[in-house]
């Protein structure tokens, strides 16, 4: 188990996945006729938030889903709050794709997100957007045939987020190089609740035919997929009882990458400490490709739903993807995949700062 790790996740109440529904941001994605069809098949489910309470929790959930192309998406779900695995536990849910991939999920009824789907249908994100639920964000990963642990090799950006079982929140940023067999060494910073710290990991992973994932960070276990471009995975968990709730997000290094690789429209998602509490975002940020991004986006501060943007910040991409985005002082650091389609990135940098972690998808 990784010395200061802490992860949030999703919240299961009475045998239905609960939740926080996302709001998705305005703009940008659009030129497609898409609609709920776009979303067919098996894809694997990632929920992660958190609970203000006492102490605060984090919430994790996992499972795989087929999603009909209409408008049902059933599955079976662990879940791990504030340290307690259990399930399985069904995540069934109606879904919604707009014409511009704008993409809606309604869990038990009541817990909506919104967000985006990519043109693919590869990968959707969405955060929660519903009042009085608390802060959350989900992925969806298609989940196809013919991967191999083989197609990990390689140098990944890593960046984890997690709870710990009395209520503090990490963050880890750094990056590891994993063999053919799939394992490797975490080598990372940390922003623990404003005081940092450095140190390491082991990594191994097992990649399902279908591209389900198993990975191990130390001592633990973690459940998720990898994207079909290999160059992203996507986990939540402990799937160990007594363990944090964490999410861990993969981006592949790439070469010649620059600031002109960060460009066009993203879905946002991310969660933050916020205060004494959480929140998680979702919405828009659109890249110049020259240094700048602009982001509008809907939070859910412990349940209180807020707009806010246009917010403008800096960024800066190295030639293997490092990207680092520095929003008034508090820097934040991460990566971008080969042709900016992903982005991950958290910290911040600085000590006495509050503990955050973002992807970004491609519209």
């Amino acid at each position: 188990m990784l010395s200061m790790s802490r992860v949030l996740v999703v919240l299961l109440v009475a045998s239905a996945l609960v939740f926080q529904g996302c709001g998705g941001g305005g703009g940008g994605g659009g030129d497609d006729d898409a609609d709920a069809s776009l979303l067919t098949g098996n894809y694997f489910l990632c929920v992660f938030g958190a609970n203000d309470g006492m102490p605060d929790e984090g919430l994790a959930a996992w499972a795989v889903c087929a999603l009909d192309g209409t408008d049902t998406l059933t599955g079976t779900a662990g879940q791990n709050i504030g340290g307690s695995v259990s399930g399985p536990i069904p995540a069934n849910a109606t879904y919604t794709v707009a014409g511009d991939r704008q993409s809606t999920f309604l869990f038990g009824g009541s817990v909506g997100y919104a967000g985006w789907t990519d043109a693919s249908g590869s990968i959707a994100s969405a955060g929660n957007v519903s009042a009085g639920q608390q802060p959350a964000w989900l992925t969806l990963m298609k989940l196809g045939s013919g991967f191999a642990d083989a197609d990990l090799q390689g140098d990944w950006f890593m960046l984890v987020y997690g709870v710990s079982l009395g209520g503090s929140a990490t963050t880890y940023w750094g990056s590891t190089s994993l063999d053919a067999m799939a394992e490797g060494t975490f080598t990372y910073d940390a922003n623990s609740e404003g005081t940092l710290l450095s140190n390491m990991a082991s990594v191994a992973a097992t990649v399902a035919a279908n591209g389900q994932v198993s990975l191990s960070i130390g001592s633990t276990n973690y459940e998720g997929a990898v994207h079909a471009s290999k160059n992203l995975v996507v986990l939540t968990g402990s799937t160990t009882n007594g363990e944090w709730p964490y999410i861990v997000v993969l981006v592949r290094k790439t070469s010649g990458a620059s600031a002109a690789t960060l460009s066009g429209t993203y879905q946002l998602v991310g969660i933050e400490r916020d205060g004494g509490g959480f929140a998680s975002l979702t919405g828009s940020v659109v890249a110049d490709g020259m240094g700048s991004v602009t982001a509008t986006f809907s939070k859910n501060s412990d349940g209180v739903i807020s707009n806010s943007g246009p917010e403008i910040v800096g960024y800066t991409v190295g030639a293997d993807g490092a990207l680092v985005v520095d929003p008034m002082g508090e820097p934040l650091e991460g990566g971008l995949s080969s042709g900016g389609t992903f982005a991950a990135f958290g910290g911040p940098t600085p000590a006495m700062t509050n503990p955050r972690l973002y992807l970004l998808m491609r519209r």
